[in-house]
């Protein structure tokens, strides 16, 4: 990963009220706690894997139940395993939409991921490379960024081959 010290700067708060704003049709495109921490590590990732740049700099960790976001961890906690209301922080979506590539990366992930419920996205995290080498090393461990480039730039070329 060249450009592994840029980022967008943008707070994994801002990227979390990008995801909670999602118009919600179907019952399971509710947003839990557990689930809002996979959309975020998927953005990460997969913005990581697009752009070469990290999207934000809070880092994410390996917990039991999939990679993890201690700060908003710690805003969230509150909900446990119940949906997140539908919030709408115009500042955040606004700074978002000055990067269009960073916003179409986030409206596939909501597209693929979203009617996912947390349970399965942890299934799925479980079974992926970063989480899998940072919860060797013990809990907490954090995720480092080159491992994330890594597995979802891969993903995305077998994907395309």
């Amino acid at each position: 990963m060249k450009n592994s010290n840029e980022s967008y700067n943008f707070t994994v708060f801002q990227i979390a009220d990008y995801f909670l704003a999602q118009e919600r049709k179907q019952k399971n495109q509710d947003i839990t706690h557990l689930k809002l921490q996979k959309l975020i590590y998927y953005a990460q990732g997969f913005v990581l894997a697009f752009t070469e740049r990290s999207l934000f700099n809070e880092s994410l960790e390996a917990w039991r139940h999939g990679p993890v976001c201690r700060e908003l961890y710690q805003k969230y906690k509150k909900w446990s395993y119940h949906s997140i209301p539908i919030e709408r922080n115009q500042d955040s979506i606004d700074k978002i939409k000055k990067y269009p590539e960073v916003e179409e990366i986030l409206q596939l992930i909501w597209q693929i991921f979203g009617n996912l419920s947390g349970p399965q996205l942890e299934e799925m995290t479980h079974a992926e490379m970063p989480w899998k080498i940072a919860i060797k090393k013990g809990l907490n461990t954090p995720i480092s960024n080159e491992n994330l480039d890594s597995f979802f730039s891969e993903l995305i070329f077998n994907e395309n081959e």
